[in-house]
Order: C-alpha cells, then structure tokens, then sequence
C-alpha cells in the first residue's frame, strides 16, 4: 500500500500544483516559538525533551489518525496517508526552480539568476557566476534528498508517520532557532534527531548518485572528503551528498583550491547534468522500492 501511495503522492505533488500552496507549516513554526519560550524559562526544556515537547504531538496525532482510518476502512487510511504524504514533500518542487535558474542564465539576467538561486541554495548566494553554478550544482544534490527522496525513504518504512517525523524535524533544524532565544541543548538535540533520521537516506542517495554517474570517482570523492565530518556526523549528510554527486558529475572537488585534472568545471551545463542526475536518482529509488514492495508482497 505504501507503494501505492508514493505513486499516487508524487504523481499528485508534480501534476496538482495547487497541492503545494496547501504546505502551510506557520502553526508548526508557532508551535516550536511557544516551547521556545518553555525553553527560556524552564532549563529542563533545554535539550531532548524540549524538542520531544514539539515533535511528539504532531507525530502520535498523525499515528492515531491513521490508526482509526484503517481500521475504519482501508481505503480511508490510504487516502490519508496519501494527503500527508503530499504535505511532506517539497515545500516547493526542486524541478521547475532549477529550470527557472538555467532560464535567467540563458537570459543573463543577474537579478533573475540570484532570485533563482536563492530558491535552491541554503544562505544567500553570492559570487560570479561560476560561483552560483557551484553553489546551484551541490544545492541539487542535497535538496532532492531532503525534499523528496529522505520523504519516500520513511514514508516506505513507516508510512504516514515516517513521513510527518522526517519533515518536522528537518522544519525545526531549519527554524532560525538561536535567533528566537532556543538554548543550545535544544538546537543540538534537534540536529541530531534530524541528523539520525537524514543519515540513511543521505547515504542511500549518494550510493545512487554514484550509480547513476561516474561510479569509481563518486567512491573516490566519498572516501576522500570522509575525513571533512568525522567528527560531525550531522554535517555529513550533506557532505556525503555533495561529495559523492560531485564524483559522479566529475566536477572538480569542492574543497580544492584549483580545479583537479580531468574534473570539470562548475559551468551550467553542469547544473544541467546534476538536474538530470537526479531524476534518474528518483526514478532508480522508485524502481527499488517497487521490487522491495513486490519482494514483500
């Protein structure tokens, strides 16, 4: 069932754009602000437990919903679990952004190309063009993960509840937290919870991407640039991501100061190529879970 219900979610998130203005998480952000100001005042708060105080209704309310639906009837906790899974991905889909970008650059329009970028890359994008293509290039190849793929990963395993536990904790990461007063054990507390749940299917990704690519210099990249996070495990999901895409792509190392020999540059062809990557990532994650599903079955 879970398998029917990627299909449908994701069929529903490309072709019913009105799906996406639905992901309104205002009253989740309103809810983390509220025990941001627990946290404040009560110092037990800071750490585990405050962040267990956000996650946890949303996720048992999401469990027992789901719960009543099927035994209910079936076909009420599968419409339900499609819908939140819908809820879930994105917010925005990484597809159309990345085409805008590739547009305003065949346009060079510098407004255009840093308004497109700043819809995939985190922070502000600055730089020459050469710069943005890079920093577009290693955006590609988290958010895809973290949009969607990591999404499907938990929705596969644990269904609609997989789904809700893996967005929330990635909203409450993304929370500018520090600003709104959070106390460090509660910021590292919710780094970690995201960093367990993104660990797998960062790494699922980048074995993917290393598949879908130049197998060999994907490895390569990986093992060289593990040293980078090892001791910040959390970091490394994006880094594995980034390292292994690059490999893949056969773009030239991030963290080397000139380009390696045989590598090649970040230019927009090469945010072409990592948009196509990542489709085909996509399409080879949906063609594993359906021999999964069927091996199951």
């Amino acid at each position: 069932m879970n398998l029917f219900a990627i299909i449908i979610g994701l069929l529903i998130d490309v072709y019913y754009t009105q799906a996406r203005a639905l992901r309104n998480y205002g009253w989740f952000m309103r809810l983390s602000g509220w025990v941001g100001d627990q946290v404040n005042e009560n110092k037990l708060l800071d750490g585990p437990l405050g962040v267990l105080l956000v996650i946890a209704p949303v996720v048992l309310g999401v469990a027992m919903v789901y719960a009543l639906l099927l035994h209910a009837l079936l076909v009420l906790g599968l419409i339900f679990a499609i819908i939140v899974l819908v809820y879930c991905l994105g917010p925005m889909r990484l597809n159309p952004q990345v085409e805008a970008y590739i547009e305003a650059r065949g346009r060079d329009d510098p407004q255009a190309i840093r308004a497109a970028a700043a819809e995939i890359v985190t922070g502000e994008p600055s730089g020459d063009l050469q710069a943005l293509d890079k920093a577009v290039v290693q955006g590609i190849l988290t958010e895809v993960n973290a949009r969607v793929l990591a999404v499907i990963f938990w929705f596969f395993i644990l269904g609609p509840v997989g789904a809700v536990l893996y967005r929330f904790s990635h909203l409450l990461i993304k929370d500018p937290a520090r600003e709104r007063g959070f106390g460090t054990g509660f910021t590292d507390a919710a780094l970690r919870l995201h960093g367990i749940l993104a660990w797998l299917p960062a790494r699922l990704t980048a074995w993917a991407y290393a598949l879908m690519g130049s197998f060999s210099q994907a490895r390569y990249r990986w093992q060289m640039r593990a040293f980078d996070w090892a001791d910040n495990w959390v970091a490394g999901n994006d880094g594995v991501l980034i390292a292994s895409g690059t490999g893949a792509l056969e773009l030239s190392d991030a963290s080397e100061g000139e380009q390696a020999e045989g590598a090649g540059a970040y230019t927009l062809d090469a945010v072409k190529d990592a948009l196509r990557m990542v489709v085909r990532t996509t399409w080879l994650w949906l063609a594993i879970i359906f021999l999964l599903a069927l091996a199951g079955g």
